[in-house]
């Protein structure tokens, strides 16, 4: 649990959503600025409430970590949400370049587009899968029950062949 909560971010580890909107404030099509259209806004708008959700949950668990309490299994969401978003995001970027938005330059930095397009899915695989998390999230914060696994509590040496 510990590590899910220390290892997200809001942004998912990828460029910070206020340089989205930067670049979209100084870019336009076919001179029309891109913070008019509806698409743009509505995708800044979605990002901001979701990192500030994330941010909630980040802030809730330091206060449990300060009192000296285990955090729970919200970082299975924060990472899971964190992680999608980051892709989603970095892939609008993308398209709305076109195709000057598929050159890529090594870099380290956190602040491109393109590398977080691409190194996206392994945020997802990293700390725990999709999946993993989903079933982290249905069966711990939702109270679903477990999927039948005939080899629960069995030791390795013991299952049958």
């Amino acid at each position: 649990m510990i590590e899910r909560h220390h290892a997200s971010d809001p942004a998912g580890f990828g460029p910070a959503l206020n340089l989205f909107v930067r670049e979209a404030a100084a870019a336009d099509v076919d001179g029309v600025p891109l913070l008019e259209d509806g698409r743009v806004r509505e995708r800044i708008a979605r990002n901001y409430a979701l990192q500030n959700g994330l941010r909630a949950i980040q802030a809730r668990n330091q206060l449990m970590l300060g009192l000296g309490m285990e955090p729970g299994p919200e970082g299975a969401v924060n990472k899971l949400v964190s992680a999608r978003a980051r892709q989603r995001l970095s892939e609008f970027v993308l398209d709305l370049r076109g195709a000057a938005g598929v050159t890529w330059e090594p870099s380290g930095r956190l602040d491109d587009w393109v590398r977080s397009w691409i190194s996206a899915p392994t945020g997802r695989q990293a700390g725990g899968s999709d999946e993993m998390l989903l079933n982290t999230i249905a069966e711990r914060i939702l109270g679903l029950p477990q999927d039948h696994r005939p080899d629960k509590g069995v030791p390795f040496n013991q299952i049958p062949k």
